[in-house]
């Protein structure tokens, strides 16, 4: 009744006779054939190993190998040009918001704009209102909630995660209406009576 696990597979056919002297073999070779944690003496295979690889074709010590053969993965990135984790991005984020947010506490005015297929409100003051639409202040958003910031937080934050500003209006997008006045040429008299 003392048949192993492996061979007990082997009888229940879900494992093959090929496969277990295979295991077999790996287990000798690795040095844990042994059972009961009982060591072996005579320095046993690893030692073995370790004194063949410290010595050379010569007889000297084996030249380290080249630096080309290290793992990237091993050597630890630059500081500077690590690429920092999403979960530090919004951290980050955050942060910048909290930092630089506009009050609305007395803001009576709703502002929609869009995000995605989906439009959103904020509550806005009139004053904030007419800066969103001059690109004076933006709309932040850190995935919870929205936050009016000044256009040059905005930017900022544009530049660690795009998808977090939902609107930044920019000066020049008033129309061409306000920048050129038609009636610019005529002269307005001054005794014009409505």
């Amino acid at each position: 009744m003392s048949t192993s696990l492996q061979e007990q597979l082997v009888q229940a056919g879900l494992a093959d006779e090929e496969s277990l002297n295979r295991s077999r073999q790996d287990r000798r070779r690795r040095g844990g054939g042994r059972r009961g944690g009982a060591k072996k003496s005579g320095g046993g295979h690893k030692a073995r190993q370790s004194a063949q690889q410290s010595v050379g074709d010569k007889g000297g010590p084996r030249a380290a190998p080249p630096k080309g053969t290290e793992k990237p993965a091993d050597k630890p990135a630059p500081a500077d040009k690590r690429q920092p984790t999403a979960e530090e991005k919004a951290d980050q984020l955050r942060q910048i918001m909290r930092a630089n947010r506009i009050d609305r506490a007395y803001a009576g005015v709703p502002y929609r704009f869009t995000e995605g297929a989906r439009v959103r409100e904020i509550a806005v003051t009139g004053t904030q209102q007419g800066r969103i639409a001059r690109g004076e202040l933006a709309v932040v958003s850190d995935g919870e909630r929205c936050e009016l910031v000044p256009a040059k937080v905005a930017r900022r934050v544009r530049s660690i995660a795009p998808e977090a500003v939902l609107v930044l209006n920019s000066g020049d997008e008033r129309g061409k209406d306000t920048d050129e006045d038609p009636y610019a040429a005529y002269r307005v008299p001054d005794d014009l009576m409505w």
